[in-house]
């Protein structure tokens, strides 16, 4: 009898933990990818890249502005992800609803859920059942 409970509880568990896998991968496509250009003389540019070839970077910034790059004059480029809610530029957080350890009073979006293990013996689950309620546990 104890062996079968065991053994449902690893089957919830691997459930679990394939869903959070899953939703890692999917909250992934929730943002955009944007762009950061340094410009040789010092000025920043961000936004999406429309189109790009040998000599030149087309850009849409985060203002709705396109506007063609000399390739000679971006210095550095760094990719990241970030959202546009209500036409202001976020930067996206993986992490919104928890802190180093514990929780935050955000909650998960339904659906969404996380995996993680705190120094090798602290497991811990969270799952959005609706968009207000969240479910976790050690």
């Amino acid at each position: 009898m104890k062996t079968k409970m065991k053994i449902n509880i690893i089957s919830v568990l691997i459930v679990l933990i394939a869903i959070a896998m899953f939703d890692t991968v999917s909250a992934q496509t929730d943002t955009t990818k944007f762009t950061r250009f340094k410009l040789t003389n010092g000025e920043e540019v961000n936004g999406i890249v429309l189109t790009e070839d040998d000599e030149q970077v087309i850009v849409k910034s985060t203002s709705g502005i396109e506007m063609k790059i000399s390739k000679n004059l971006i210095s550095e480029a760094e990719n990241y992800h970030a959202l546009i809610r209500d036409g202001k530029f976020v930067r996206s957080d993986p992490n919104s609803t928890r802190l180093f350890f514990a929780p935050t009073a955000k909650t998960l979006r339904k659906g969404k859920g996380y995996f993680s293990v705190y120094e090798i013996f602290l497991p811990f689950i969270a799952y959005g059942v609706t968009d207000y309620i969240t479910l976790k546990g050690e």
